[in-house]
């Protein structure tokens, strides 16, 4: 897919000037009246990368417990973070031997063999399965021998230390060769491989960009649940995690970029599926804490792509646009200081609005110059269509240049994105929460994103 070259050095006065003049009048009218016509809403296609604020739908065996979560509503950011801490800590503490026993009622398939993520092939037929108690390590000099207690947040890495040790949410059991084989290494994706487990599992060199050194790959199909149990572990032991170690995924339980891009990868790639919706319940009625990535998958986005964007308004009118996924997207809420009843998009005419949706552009008016805060989940990609004629777009939650504008169908004339601030100016870059006039040659989508080298 090409990128398309939008050089912005200026109005064409020739086309642009009669298009001023039409807006300008129309602005001096609109504080006044609105004429009432219905008019046809524009569509807009919006594909949003990562970042949709949805909540998860569970059957009734799955039920949350009331008010489990309640403190942590409307939250984002280190603030969730914080709230999920208070809500999941002090756990009740296992032993280490208890261990195998809660493995019967944790890690059980349907035919009552050892559910181990390191030798099962799902929707296909395992090499090898492991019974409860009997194949129980012991020794072992190959796969198949027997199961043992891996600790996907390596043991070493938190010194052994209770109650994070025996902490079912990250303790499960697995081939106790296939344990020794991964060793301490962090989770990864391999690029050469020097081993391969019987069900795919693979260690080897790390091929994930600014990743380095060997790491263990699980297969495709548990990436996610793995990914769950690294932000619960975060999340869970976030301010008790002194003397634990650094490494290039970790600095003690805080989750550093490098993993937290991986494992946002993983999450999303692996949704939550069955098999851990039964095991959170079985761990809850053990431990009495629940994994929240699990209950709310839309969790990890809050936390980890959170963010805070500053939008500025002048005085009278402004065009806007909504940077970041939110909760409520009513204009009232993103923009307490405007002026009621001023909200509109655009589609051949002027349409009044009430809600704010990504990638439209929108006109608003404001008594006094101002600004505010808008925080939400980040969003890096939006698909935008447009129709002949003038449209009205906004951006992502970062600033992009136009010429990282992804125009496949060269709709956007030349010389034709511009921005207004008491007067029009054409622009070289979308910025976060504004709103722009794009002038399309015809129908069809663009893509706003951030482009590769940022990603």
């Amino acid at each position: 897919m090409k990128r398309k070259n939008i050089s912005i050095t200026g109005a064409e006065e020739n086309f642009f000037c009669p298009f001023f003049y039409i807006i300008n009048s129309f602005l001096k009218l609109l504080g006044n009246f609105m004429d009432n016509q219905l008019v046809m809403i524009k569509h807009v296609s919006i594909v949003l990368a990562l970042v949709t604020i949805t909540s998860f739908v569970y059957p009734d065996e799955f039920d949350i417990p009331d008010g489990y979560y309640d403190p942590s509503e409307g939250l984002f950011g280190i603030e969730l973070k914080t709230a999920l801490y208070e809500i999941i800590n002090d756990h009740d503490s296992q032993s280490n031997s208890s261990l195998w026993t809660h493995f019967q009622s944790t890690d059980v398939k349907t035919n009552s063999k050892v559910w181990d993520m390191y030798s099962d092939i799902p929707n296909g037929t395992p090499p090898y399965e492991f019974t409860f108690v009997t194949d129980q390590c012991g020794n072992y000099s190959q796969e198949g021998d027997c199961y043992n207690r891996e600790h996907s947040w390596p043991s070493s890495w938190f010194d052994d230390n209770y109650p994070m040790k025996t902490d079912l949410f990250h303790v499960y059991p697995t081939d106790g060769y296939v344990n020794n084989r991964r060793a301490n290494y962090p989770f990864g994706e391999v690029g050469t491989s020097t081993w391969v487990s019987e069900n795919g599992s693979k260690v080897g060199s790390c091929s994930y960009p600014d990743c380095d050194g060997t790491v263990f790959e699980p297969i495709d199909d548990y990436k996610g649940d793995f990914a769950r149990t690294y932000f619960y572990m975060s999340t869970r032991y976030f301010g008790e995690d002194s003397g634990w170690d650094e490494n290039q995924m970790v600095d003690g339980a805080e989750l550093k970029p490098l993993a937290v891009n991986l494992l946002m990868v993983w999450h999303e790639s692996d949704p939550v599926s069955e098999k851990e919706l039964n095991r959170n319940e079985a761990v809850f009625e053990i431990q009495g804490n629940r994994n929240p990535y699990i209950d709310h998958p839309e969790y990890v986005d809050r936390v980890w792509r959170a963010a805070t964007i500053n939008v500025v308004s002048l005085v009278n009118w402004n065009m806007v646009g909504l940077p970041l996924a939110v909760d409520d997207p009513s204009y009232q809420t993103i923009f307490p200081s405007s002026v009621g009843g001023t909200l509109y998009s655009y589609n051949s005419a002027y349409i009044p609005e009430t809600e704010l949706i990504q990638g439209n552009g929108y006109w608003l008016r404001f008594q006094e110059a101002g600004s505010v805060q808008i925080t939400g989940v980040e969003t890096d990609q939006l698909h935008i269509l447009l129709t002949e004629g003038w449209n009205m777009i906004s951006g992502i939650s970062s600033a992009i240049n136009v010429s990282n504008i992804i125009d496949p169908e060269d709709l956007i004339l030349p010389n034709s994105i511009y921005g207004f601030e008491t007067n029009y100016y054409s622009v070289n870059s979308i910025e976060p929460g504004k709103g722009y006039w794009v002038r399309s040659d015809g129908t069809g989508e663009i893509i706003i994103t951030v482009p590769a080298s940022r990603e």
